[in-house]
């Protein structure tokens, strides 16, 4: 299981570097049940929700039909940290692919510029505009 590759005291192991913007904050994690998948995606939905100082967005998406659930965004206070580690703690903690970390980043990206709260889904095979 990965370490939190977000916090300060583990720059050694951490993909980040330490000179590297805040923007490059991720959790992720797999999932063998999309049921499980989806209740760790609504508990961080609703954490974020309610966290309005909190600068994160999550996902959750099918990879050859296996289930994966990521927060990305700035890094957040070490309280919120732990909640996101604790709700991603039903997976098996992962770091992605840079092609999967690269075309989420594009996403929140555009997310962003769009306003403080977008919602998208899209149905299984479906490839994300």
């Amino acid at each position: 299981m990965p370490e939190n590759r977000g916090s300060q005291d583990n720059r050694e192991r951490n993909p980040h570097k330490e000179n590297e913007p805040h923007q490059d904050y991720y959790q992720a994690s797999r999932y063998n049940e999309q049921q499980v998948a989806l209740d760790t995606y609504e508990q961080l939905q609703d954490l974020l929700l309610n966290s309005p100082d909190v600068d994160l967005s999550t996902y959750r998406f099918l990879v050859n039909q296996v289930s994966f659930v990521a927060v990305l965004g700035k890094q957040p206070p070490d309280e919120i940290e732990t909640e996101v580690i604790g709700f991603l703690s039903a997976g098996e903690r992962i770091e992605l692919p840079d092609t999967i970390l690269k075309a989420l980043r594009d996403r929140r990206a555009q997310a962003t510029k769009q306003g403080p709260w977008i919602e998208g889904h899209y149905r299984p095979g479906k490839h994300m505009r």
